[in-house]
């Protein structure tokens, strides 16, 4: 009877870990990619391992991006961003704190965010998709120009796939 209750407590533990990894892969090959301007922070922690802390371009929304001024929002609300591509990369093309009111025109991809802060010249947005981390010594970079392909999924989730220095995948 207990060799039975803890092989299906096993089975059951398993099932969940391959469901979860299941539907994130699903979730991925059903995305749009896009590639995103990186601005490039410190790279170290000795607690995580190696890894690349990454700013990004569209993280900053000026605030005439919105339809309705984000003035009065809380930290932590969501923010509904519409991207455009220009050359490469992709940019901010407007943004609302209601997914309603954005209206994504013909070829923009919709990215959501969190409301993190507001400065003078507009929001501060948190993705979920600022750190990458990789193997051990390969920390840093070279310098150049760094972007970012991210998948998007149909709801707005962007899922970092891999980066790339002077357009050669990194590390």
């Amino acid at each position: 009877m207990r060799r039975r209750v803890f092989r299906a407590a096993v089975l059951i533990h398993a099932l969940v870990l391959i469901g979860w990894a299941a539907s994130l892969e699903t979730a991925r090959a059903r995305s749009v990619t896009v590639r995103l301007e990186v601005v490039q922070h410190d790279p170290r922690d000795l607690l995580r391992g190696d890894y690349i802390r990454l700013g990004y371009k569209i993280a900053d929304i000026p605030s005439s991006a919105f339809a309705t001024s984000p003035a009065g929002v809380r930290p932590g609300a969501r923010v509904y961003v519409a991207l455009a591509p220009r050359g490469e990369v992709w940019e901010v093309a407007a943004a609302s704190l209601s997914e309603e009111k954005l209206r994504l025109a013909s070829g923009q991809r919709l990215i959501v965010g969190t409301f993190q802060r507001q400065g003078r010249e507009g929001v501060h947005v948190f993705y979920g998709i600022e750190h990458y981390y990789v193997r051990e010594g390969k920390g840093t970079p070279p310098r150049g120009k760094m972007e970012a392909e991210v998948a998007l999924t149909a709801d707005g989730t962007p899922l970092l796939t891999r980066l790339f220095v002077n357009g050669r995948p990194y590390p």
